[in-house]
């Protein structure tokens, strides 16, 4: 996953603090806020990270390098003069490549990020934002109107006192510089400088394009502080300083944490239908017109990653070595599924013996998973592989998951080829439904 972080700003309302370093490194318990920003979206499974700089980027760019200190890698843009929240991303249009956060550099917080994403993946919007409700009796910088879809209605930016009484009478949402993007964001995006809440998000909304809400509450977040101002910082400071508040990722990075437990899909014959060539011969999918989901898998995984996991696919692809699969097509179908099942990500094995020689990836070795458990920081001890093949469930017992799970039915004569090849699965179940239903029994015992 990937995320970008708006670090660009003077800090002026931080001064004498800033006067030497970037808003974003001032320290809390010894750490730039913007290292906290970085261990926490790490937490979350983000590896691929773009900052946006302009004052003392320099210093930024000493502390925090390319980001392998911190297992991601970080890639840098720099702006003689701000372009604005949103104006930024045009220094990142090939890096936006699919839903991406983007969090302002002065917060200090723990939200729930796996939580958002797939709230924002279940909703099909363009945009979600991370929203805060608010008394009216605190004074608002930004408001945020939904309909009861979570949907976003109305924006207004800096509203005056007799706009905000009118409109609001016992609370308000107030935006927290915490968003998911989708690439198609880019198309709203003019050069130069632009705002999200003032510029962009209208203008999608005014084109038809879809925003949510995802409205912040005690179940997805224990911190939150906004940073740019010296009483605010202060705040932030000594709250997390006197222990007071506490980051809750900083804590659970100590033990196995739940949020890194993992099931390992394969693709075909799993989550989409094989091909069937006329003589037989088994085929996968080679563009999105011949993509077929297969029943119950949408309802499977949705009820899999309510149950706290990571959705993480791995899948041998020979047909790229041999020239039957483009790459970009396969990219295409593999965007398609991330998107539209909520999967964290897929990992691809393209080689064929007979034309790349060998490999570590292609299963049952275990190269695509040891490449997600560096990803995520997977707890495999923890995790399960669900596949429709022997292969699969030598991948699993291989990589030392809990438990193997075969898709389909079971039959005797499968039974016998288990025999045969001393391979076989802890379970064997008809549909993704069903698999979800014995993993929740097994994670509730």
């Amino acid at each position: 996953m990937k995320a970008i972080i708006l670090a660009a700003g003077k800090g002026e309302r931080l001064r004498p603090l800033t006067e030497t370093i970037p808003k974003p490194m001032i320290k809390i318990m010894d750490k730039p806020v913007l290292e906290y920003l970085i261990l926490l979206l790490k937490h979350h499974g983000v590896t691929e990270i773009g900052i946006n700089t302009s004052y003392l980027p320099e210093k930024i760019k000493e502390y925090f390098g390319d980001g392998s200190k911190w297992g991601v890698k970080i890639r840098y843009s720099f702006e003689p003069e701000l372009i604005g929240t949103s104006g930024a991303l045009n220094n990142f249009k090939d890096f936006l490549t699919e839903s991406c956060f983007l969090i302002y550099g002065d917060t200090v917080t723990d939200l729930d990020l796996t939580k958002f994403m797939q709230y924002h993946k279940e909703k099909g919007g363009i945009a979600t934002t991370a929203l805060r409700k608010k008394p009216v009796t605190m004074k608002p910088a930004s408001l945020v109107f939904l309909n009861k879809d979570n949907k976003v209605e109305k924006l207004v930016e800096r509203p005056s006192e007799e706009v905000f009484h009118e409109l609001c009478k016992e609370y308000y949402f107030s935006n927290s510089g915490i968003y998911v993007l989708e690439p198609k964001i880019l198309d709203y995006i003019p050069e130069g400088f632009s705002d999200f809440m003032k510029n962009v998000f209208p203008s999608s909304m005014e084109k038809g394009e879809s925003i949510f809400g995802f409205v912040m509450d005690k179940n997805s977040y224990s911190v939150y502080r906004e940073v740019g101002k010296i009483e605010k910082y202060e705040l932030a400071k000594n709250e997390l300083e006197s222990g007071k508040a506490k980051l809750s990722f900083l804590n659970e990075e100590k033990k196995d944490n739940h949020s890194n437990r993992a099931i390992f899909l394969d693709r075909d014959g799993v989550i989409n239908t094989h091909l069937y060539e006329t003589d037989g011969k088994i085929m996968s999918p080679a563009n999105l017109e011949q993509l077929k989901l297969m029943d119950h898998v949408k309802e499977g995984i949705s009820e899999m990653r309510k149950l706290g996991f990571k959705i993480i696919v791995i899948t041998n692809q020979p047909g790229v070595a041999f020239g039957y699969i483009n790459p970009e097509k396969l990219k295409e179908i593999h965007n398609y599924l991330k998107k539209e099942l909520g999967i964290d990500e897929i990992y691809t094995c393209p080689h064929h013996p007979r034309f790349t020689g060998p490999c570590n990836c292609k299963k049952p070795k275990t190269g695509l998973i040891d490449q997600a458990v560096k990803d995520f920081n997977i707890n495999l001890q923890q995790s399960y592989m669900v596949g429709d093949s022997l292969s699969d469930i030598q991948t699993g017992k291989n990589a030392g998951v809990k438990k193997t799970i075969l898709v389909g039915i079971d039959r005797l004569d499968v039974r016998n080829i288990m025999h045969q090849k001393n391979i076989f699965p802890d379970i064997i179940l008809p549909n993704l439904v069903e698999i979800a239903h014995k993993i929740k029994e097994l994670e509730s015992n």
